[in-house]
Formats: structure tokens, sequence, C-alpha cells
């Protein structure tokens, strides 16, 4: 009983209550934004098909491995395809991603502080917003910290395991595992004081072996898929064509002002302010043990090349993307914050701040013109309801949905969005239907927004709920764009 202090016991319950929670009020929410293609498109394919085919038909296939969907499929094969088994499928990755966090804390803090820092890390609204989702980001995070605590214990492997799992998720599973070499040679085969190059390179060679697995597999089915369908990525009629676009050197310098705003997005600003009052203030150095030391070469080199093939496309900057280097960086200002000199009600007033500030970027919603990741906090959980208000409204008022446009994640099958069978089709907006639904989650273009909003359409209802709303237009007398 004398280890059970406040302190201790707190966070931990806070923690446990919080991913409960977020779990048991999403268990049957639809499916949305990003995961509609790479949960509920795929699984169907493969459950409806009985995987005739691995390659998957040109309008849904991502060119990465469909691992996700293929495990999501084998699950309604084994109970049923619903939207209840379908995030209950996520809860042992979830419940792995808080084990595998719990033992990379624990390396690194004191028993005490353990509690609070897992709390730190957890409350941010990346992580809840995926959490609630069915998302393949859920498993990537889960293999992702596997990966780091392989690294530490040097275990050959879980490294191997680690980075094939990886590989399964989607290219970043493969961005992930090159960072993993880099930081993996400089652990456990360098010298952070000095390179000798003649000693790292041949045992660099000689870890490499570590990561052939997973990239004879990546080879081997980008091999088949180019076989099959003849591209490997990405081809010219891809729906996400515009996601890939190359920039020019503006459109890069464009693309780096969006990564230094994502890491600041949500709350994450506190992070930032805590480290620069420890260096400023304070002046805590940035340097220490080789545990400090790893956690910062981890996170350089996160922060340098994992956004690599991220920068150079017009699209491809989404919050959750970054979910690795979030983690890491929480981690890294956490251990600066509780192994410094500060004293302990100082260091737990930090804390306290980190979390509450963090917290509240589950409630940043962003004026409608500015684009903001929806599926990156748990902001978006009004929405669900109020998209079920739409759709009774179509029907108290015998409207049918052929006569309804819409803009991504509101448009398309209803089924694929809530697994309940209803085939019915809310279309891409096009301005040629009498009904238009728009909610603020949509992020559409300026000129889709004043075109809505001008003389040629009217509001006939409106549903809103904690600063989430849909709005249903008519065309002003039927009037044909």
């Amino acid at each position: 009983m004398k280890d059970l202090n406040l302190k201790t016991v707190l966070p931990y319950g806070i923690l446990f209550f919080l991913v409960l929670y977020v779990i048991v009020v999403s268990v049957e929410n639809p499916f949305f934004w990003d995961t509609v293609q790479l949960g509920s498109h795929h699984s169907t394919y493969y459950f409806q098909t009985n995987f005739e085919s691995l390659v998957l038909p040109n309008r849904m296939d991502s060119g990465h491995i469909p691992a996700f969907g293929a495990y999501l499929a084998v699950v309604f094969m084994i109970f049923e395809r619903s939207l209840l088994i379908s995030h209950l499928a996520m809860v042992p990755f979830i419940i792995g991603i808080v084990w595998q966090l719990y033992q990379l804390v624990a390396h690194f803090f004191k028993k005490d502080d353990i509690a609070i820092v897992l709390l730190m890390v957890l409350v941010d609204p990346v992580i809840l917003g995926q959490i609630s989702l069915v998302s393949p980001d859920i498993p990537l995070t889960f293999f992702f910290l596997m990966g780091v605590n392989a690294i530490l214990k040097n275990s050959k492997s879980w490294i191997i395991a680690s980075v094939i799992l990886l590989s399964l998720t989607s290219m970043r599973g493969m961005m992930i595992s090159f960072c993993f070499f880099w930081i993996d040679i400089l652990h456990n085969k360098g010298d952070f004081s000095y390179l000798n190059l003649k000693k790292l390179i041949p045992q660099a060679l000689k870890r490499s072996l570590l990561y052939v697995p997973a990239f004879l597999l990546f080879l081997g089915f980008s091999v088949y898929h180019y076989q099959q369908v003849g591209w490997i990525g990405y081809h010219e009629d891809s729906p996400w064509i515009d996601s890939f676009e190359r920039v020019d050197f503006i459109g890069f310098i464009r693309n780096l002002v969006i990564y230094a705003w994502r890491l600041l997005d949500f709350g994450r600003v506190i992070v930032w302010v805590i480290i620069a009052a420890l260096i400023l203030k304070y002046k805590i150095k940035l340097s220490g043990n080789k545990d400090f030391r790893f956690l910062w070469m981890a996170t350089g080199i996160f922060f340098l090349l994992f956004p690599i093939n991220m920068l150079w496309a017009a699209n491809l900057l989404g919050h959750r993307y970054l979910i690795p280097l979030f983690l890491l960086l929480s981690i890294s200002v956490a251990y600066l914050l509780f192994h410094s000199r500060l004293k302990n009600r100082h260091k737990n007033l930090l804390a306290s701040l980190w979390i509450v500030v963090l917290f509240t970027g589950n409630f940043w919603i962003y004026p409608d013109k500015i684009a903001q990741g929806w599926d990156s906090t748990l902001a978006h959980l009004p929405y669900y309801d109020l998209y079920d208000d739409a759709l009774d409204y179509f029907s108290d008022h015998q409207i049918d949905l052929d006569q309804v446009e819409g803009f991504f994640p509101t448009a398309g099958r209803i089924d694929d969005f809530k697994m309940n069978g209803d085939v019915r089709v809310i279309d891409g907006f096009e301005g040629t239907r009498e009904y238009v639904i728009y909610s603020n989650v949509n992020n559409i273009s300026d000129d889709q927004y004043d075109l809505i909003h001008g003389s040629r359409y009217a509001p006939v209802a409106q549903f809103s709920d904690l600063g989430v709303y849909i709005t249903i237009y008519q065309k002003v007398n039927g009037e044909a764009l």
C-alpha cells in the first residue's frame, strides 16, 4: 500500500478510463475518412470474393500490401461483417500499443513517473482520434513501438518481426523500417562520440541482413502487383492521384510550413513551449546519458528522414502519418523534463499543463475554409449522429438519395460506412443534383464552398453538435448548373 500514492494511481486511472471511454463510445461508429477505403472497401472486397484475388481493383487499390483489409476480412469470416466486429478487431492492437508504450517508458523513467508520462503521451489527440477508428494506423503504431523496444533491447528476432509487420501495413511502414535501420546502426553498432566509418560500414552491411526479409516481402509483392496491373505505388487514373502530384519548389516550401504546423497543431504547441522553457529559462542542455542520446537521436532521424516521401507530394502530410514522430518527440521532451533538476512540484505542474493543453486539441475546430485533420482528433465524434439525422431528413421528406450529392467523406455507399446492407449512394458533388449535403468535416475547395453557399443554393435543414454540423442545401428554383 505504501507505493500506492496519488501521483501513480491517478494517471493510471485517468488513462484507463480515457482509452476505455474512446473504445466504448466508438464501438459502433461508421467508417470515416480514409478508413472507408483502407478498412471497409478492402475488407469487403476480400470478404465478398472469398479472397479470389490478392490484388484489389484499381478503384480501391492503394498500391501497398493490403494486409489490414485482409485481416478484417478474415475476422469477418470468423464472426460477422459488422461495425461492432470491426472495432473489436482493433482492441488487441490498442492493448498492444499501451503495453509496448509502457515497456518503452519504463526503460527511460523512474517507477513513480511512468504513469504520468504514459498519460502525457497517450493524451495526444491524433492517437485518441485514431483509436476511435478502424484504422490501419493502430496496428502500425503497435508495430512501430514493438520495433523501438526491439532496437533498445538489441533483440534481432523482434527487429525482424517488427519490420516485416510494418512492411505489411503501408508504404509508411517501409519508411519507418528505413528510419529503424539507421537508429539500430547508431545505437547498437555505432559510437555516438565519434563514428568510425571504417568500422561502421561493414557493421551496417552485416546488420542490414535483419531488414532483408521485410524488403524481399515488399519487393516480391511489388513485382507481383506490377505483373497483374502494370503499376507500382499509384497510377494515372487513381482516385487519389491529386495527392501524389509532385510539387515545385514553392510547393515544397509550402509543405515544410505544413509540416511545422502539424508539429504544433491540436495542442502540441505546449510540447515545444515546455522544451523551450527548459532550455532557455532553466539552462538545461541537450546532453546526457546513453538513454537521453538514444531518444534524441531517434527523434532527430524521424524528424529528418521520415517525411522525405511526404514533402515531394501535394497532399501526403496528414497528421496520422506523423504518429511515430509525435510519440518519440513526446517521450524525449518528457525525459528532459523529468530528468531535469527542477523541483518535483514544478515538474508535476508542467506535466499537468501539458496534459490539459494537449487534450484541448480534441476541441480545436478551424473555420470552414481551413482544412483540418478530422480523423486525427475526437472532434469528429458528433458527426456520426448528425449523418444519421441527415439521412432521416431525406427519408422523412421522401427525398431519394439519387437527388443528393456530397463531398468526401460523406459521399459514397451507405453500406461502406455502416456495413448494414444499405446500398443507397450519395454521389460526389458535380452541381447537377437538386440537393447537396455539406458538413464542416468536408475539406472542400474554396470554389466549391462559395458555390454551395452562394445564391444558387438555399439551406433547408441543419444539424449541429459540439462545433460539428451538417447542412442540407437545395437548389433555388431547381436551377441547373
